[in-house]
């Protein structure tokens, strides 16, 4: 009995050295009753000895590929594994990581040229911090905390932007972009992590097809009122004096367009 104990503690240290959680170090009762009852010099020597060869050596635990793709957890939850290295021959259309420096892309337009829907795209692709003024806004105005929201959602999301940011995180904002105060805030966002910067407008030229969108949507966040076609019409907009990537969605679907955000990215990388 006293190999079984020996193997029994052998055992025992060596799932707790690997971090393992109390409940899941296989304990057997019938030997732990046994050690209650040893003296404590044969304790003592069990509890201490460095002797392994009783024991087989432990199987590694099996790791996912690193192919870039969501996996499930036991719980159900989808957990993103970040890629790494060129992923252009594992994962067409996805984000390589072309550059050392995270990346912050920008998606601006007025509501209903279809930057969210593109936005999704680009997530898909490759795992990344999404930011969604619309969402956050939501969340503030649950709060009730404030008369109203102003500045407050953009404010929120250029520190959760940053913040990912200094992970090294690649993010994706989804937001109007309206001002050109806005747009410099995003770019001092960038500068102060030392990120690189993609800035997009997202238009619809097709004045009927873009009514059409805004008229025939719905909400997909909880309680959020979506603007109407007049409303969009008032929405304060300046106009762009500074380069970026302007996209027509009247013209291209959302997956073409991630796509052309895509090239985009690679040509900055290569100094095109």
């Amino acid at each position: 009995m006293s190999a079984e104990l020996a193997a029994f503690a052998q055992q025992y240290k060596r799932k707790a050295q690997r971090g393992t959680e109390p409940n899941d170090r296989g304990y057997s009762r019938e030997v732990e009753a046994l050690m209650k009852r040893l003296p404590a010099a044969e304790l003592s020597a069990a509890l201490n000895s460095e002797s392994d060869e009783q024991l087989p050596s432990p199987k590694p635990k099996q790791r996912p590929p690193d192919d870039g793709l969501p996996r499930k957890s036991g719980r159900g939850l989808e957990v993103f594994i970040r890629p790494t290295g060129d992923l252009r021959h594992r994962h067409s259309g996805s984000i390589d990581p072309i550059t050392e420096n995270p990346m912050l892309i920008v998606l601006g337009g007025l509501p209903g040229t279809g930057k969210t829907a593109i936005a999704r795209e680009l997530v898909v692709r490759s795992p990344s911090a999404y930011l969604r003024i619309d969402t956050i806004e939501q969340a503030l105005m649950k709060l009730s905390v404030l008369e109203e929201i102003g500045s407050a959602g953009y404010i929120v999301a250029y520190e959760l932007a940053r913040s990912n940011l200094a992970l090294g995180m690649t993010v994706v904002a989804d937001c109007v972009n309206p001002l050109s105060i806005t747009r410099e805030a995003w770019r001092a966002v960038a500068t102060s992590t030392s990120s690189d910067l993609l800035e997009v407008e997202i238009v619809c030229s097709d004045p009927a097809e873009h009514r059409r969108r805004v008229e025939s949507r719905k909400a997909d966040i909880p309680e959020h009122t979506l603007p109407t076609w007049e409303a969009v019409l008032r929405h304060e907009y300046e106009v762009w004096t500074t380069n970026r990537l302007v996209i027509g969605s009247a013209l291209v679907s959302a997956s073409e367009a991630a796509d052309l955000i895509l090239e985009r990215l690679r040509s900055l990388a290569a100094g095109e």
